[in-house]
């Protein structure tokens, strides 16, 4: 969930998002905006638990 947004989510839109993390310090990912019915792109991820991590 994203709070505090400035600017509404456009759909097929994209925006770098940046997380911090308190050990890993800052990493910036691209978003690209879907609409609530969009299917969710695949998942390429290697964690264990089906997360990237």
């Amino acid at each position: 969930m994203l709070i505090g947004l400035k600017q509404p989510l456009v759909k097929g839109k994209a925006f770098p998002l940046t997380l911090v993390f308190e050990e890993a310090g800052p990493v910036t990912v691209q978003v690209d905006v879907q609409g609530t019915t969009d299917k969710a792109p695949a998942h390429t991820g290697s964690g264990q638990d089906g997360h990237t991590h």
